[in-house]
């Protein structure tokens, strides 16, 4: 990776970690999310659209890399193709399906990856959405989470909950 790369990586990474601690520091989220348990979300505004918020969505499914390789060499060679699912819920006492993402195999492109690395499965994605989508709440503060769901070719998935998001969206 270029120096040049880096540096812009580094301050994205930056950026979204001050953008969620400044969007988690309102009320107490609603209690009917699931617990976090592995994924970790950012919403910050897209610069490159005014209309849109990006979502990025990241974790790592923990296993041996000698595991982590053979899902990923294997993940279309079985009675399902293998690859990311990313549902993205509002929380207001009730959860509220907002979207859902599916990157087949082990994609990688600007936006995100799914990996096999000595720490297990590293997946991240960025997905852009309009505003109006994440204000789940009309009269008050929103509660986003996400859900990133690793689906093996043998169908067997793993799911991981970020953190909820709360803010006016």
């Amino acid at each position: 990776m270029t120096a040049s790369k880096y540096i812009g990586t580094l301050i994205g990474a930056a950026a979204i970690a001050a953008a969620t601690v400044g969007m988690t520091l309102g009320l107490a989220p609603a209690s009917a999310a699931p617990a976090q348990s592995g994924a970790f979300l950012a919403i910050i505004q897209d610069h490159a659209h005014q209309n849109n918020y990006r979502l990025a969505i990241q974790g790592i499914i923990r296993m041996e890399q000698a595991d982590a390789v053979g899902f990923i060499n294997n993940i279309n060679n079985g009675k399902c193709q293998g690859g990311m699912f990313y549902y993205v819920y509002g929380d207001d006492g009730d959860p509220q399906h907002i979207i859902t993402k599916h990157f087949p195999g082990a994609r990688e492109d600007a936006e995100g990856y799914l990996r096999a690395t000595s720490e297990g499965l590293v997946y991240r994605r960025e997905i852009a959405l309009r505003k109006n989508f994440l204000n789940e709440d009309r009269d008050g503060v929103d509660e986003i989470y996400a859900q990133a769901n690793f689906l093996d070719s043998d169908c067997n998935a793993r799911i991981q909950t970020s953190q909820v998001v709360s803010n006016s969206f």
